[in-house]
């Protein structure tokens, strides 16, 4: 029973997932949000750098999908120096408030939802020094955040005991979406945890006012 139930997802998930064309959801985008201690996304720099970042701290980051039109899977793909940081079990699909130090700062997390509805499964993960791989999707529904942000990924690395203040670390977010099996991708951003830089990629003049609709 247990085996033919795997089978069963399996295939609902790679149908999810299978990347048969990027058609739909065109104006899609996602942001990265580390004002975790603010409910939703605040709007202006995505990502905003972090700094103040100690040995053996979290860095935490929401990350929120835009402008898209219906959506029933996520892959998520995160990459960063392993002699660093490493992933945390804090990682997931929802936040819970919490208190707790990250982001070189003591705050309450503010809890997320995700925007995916009914049961949320996840299948392929995939987690290695430097690296972090899965796929999400809903069992029943398609999330529509339209012009609002919807929120998708709770993303947590800890940094190792010998990492400083003085140490700069990039954090690389990959995320694309999927409905009735066409993907799209939504690009990288890069997360940069003290430092000053921000992130700056280039850009369609499409995909510039695609991202600024809301402001």
């Amino acid at each position: 029973m247990k085996k033919s139930f795997a089978v069963i997802f399996i295939l609902v998930l790679t149908m999810a997932l299978s990347s048969v064309s990027f058609a739909g959801n065109e104006q899609a985008s996602f942001w990265i949000d580390t004002d975790i201690a603010t409910a939703g996304y605040p709007g202006g720099l995505s990502p905003a750098p972090v700094n103040g970042v100690g040995g053996g701290e979290y860095i935490g980051f929401a990350v929120f999908v835009y402008y898209a039109d219906n959506f029933n899977a996520v892959k998520v793909e995160l990459s960063w120096d392993s002699a660093k940081a490493e992933y945390d079990a804090k990682s997931g699909k929802a936040i819970t408030s919490e208190s707790i130090k990250i982001n070189g700062a003591d705050i309450t997390t503010a809890a997320e939802t995700n925007t995916l509805p009914e049961t949320i499964m996840a299948l392929g993960e995939a987690i290695q020094p430097g690296s972090y791989v899965n796929n999400y999707a809903s069992l029943g529904g398609s999330g529509s955040p339209g012009q609002t942000w919807g929120f998708v990924y709770y993303g947590v690395l800890k940094t190792k005991a010998s990492f400083t203040t003085g140490d700069t670390l990039e954090i690389t977010v990959k995320i694309g979406i999927a409905d009735a099996g066409v993907e799209a991708d939504l690009g990288s951003k890069t997360l940069t945890v003290n430092g000053t830089t921000v992130d700056v990629e280039t850009k369609t003049w499409g995909e510039v006012k695609s991202q600024l609709k809301d402001f």
